[in-house]
């Protein structure tokens, strides 16, 4: 295994361990947890220099075994200010990417429909082959006293999220094999931080082959030629995340 791929899995078994300690279930995490331990041994066994994202991946194996003395989920509640949003909230671009988090909780209350209509109209400024354009944006609004708790898991997400956004693409007029996927990425990446900037906390989760697309169509009453990509959960943040670690810019690029 090389060392790309090396922190590649280091990070994604940090992330495994992240979500399970947002869980009840203490079996969660541990084959992530051993397999992180494995996986940071080889690193330091390789020599690699440690960035930020490894140091992030070793609190994460401290995290996990502080959450397995303790009862319930770990999770880190926002400061709120009097409109519902982050303390010393920052608007600049930089601010807004450097801050963006996966939220998995929400507050029981309802996301104004301007909002999610202001978080839609940024994806439609997204780059798309050709300039297609080829979305649609199916909005699944969920009531205030359906929203629960729940866990980090992907059907307590879909379960509990105040608002789910299904994003689908017509997939019919392209000739790229890989430009749809593309298309969906980036305009699902500004409706993230379109969310963040608006004070919403959102989390995307992948659907594609993972889902039978033939019952999702059926349920969103969407046409066959629609290929849900994603679908975006969001609400009001009930949750400060622990910022993941992320690899150094010098770690990732190359100059020719």
């Amino acid at each position: 295994m090389d060392k790309d791929q090396l922190s590649q899995f280091i990070r994604s078994e940090a992330h495994a361990i992240d979500m399970a300690t947002k869980c009840d279930d203490k079996d969660g995490g541990r084959d992530a947890y051993a397999s992180l331990k494995i996986l940071l041994n080889a690193w330091v066994e390789n020599d690699y220099p440690a960035g930020p994202d490894i140091g992030w991946a070793k609190k994460m194996l401290k995290r996990y075994t502080l959450w397995c003395s303790k009862d319930g989920k770990y999770i880190t509640l926002p400061k709120s200010t009097v409109a519902g949003h982050y303390e010393e909230y920052e608007q600049g671009i930089f601010a807004v990417i450097r801050n963006r988090r996966s939220i998995r909780f929400w507050k029981k209350q309802p996301v104004l429909r301007a909002d999610i209509e202001k978080i839609i109209e940024s994806a439609l400024y997204a780059p798309s082959a050709f300039h297609k354009m080829p979305y649609h944006f199916y909005v699944v609004e969920n009531i205030p006293v359906a929203i629960i708790e729940g866990d980090s898991s992907n059907e307590s997400l879909l379960q509990k999220a105040p608002i789910k956004i299904y994003v689908a693409i017509d997939e019919r007029f392209y000739g790229e094999k890989n430009a749809p996927a593309l298309d969906a990425g980036m305009a699902i990446q500004n409706m993230l931080l379109a969310a963040h900037a608006l004070g919403l906390g959102a989390c995307v989760m992948y659907q594609c082959e993972l889902v039978d697309q033939r019952r999702l169509r059926r349920l969103l009453q969407a046409p066959d030629y629609h290929m849900v990509y994603c679908v975006v959960v969001l609400g009001h943040p009930n949750e400060v995340p622990i910022p993941p670690g992320r690899a150094r810019v010098r770690d990732v690029t190359s100059y020719m």
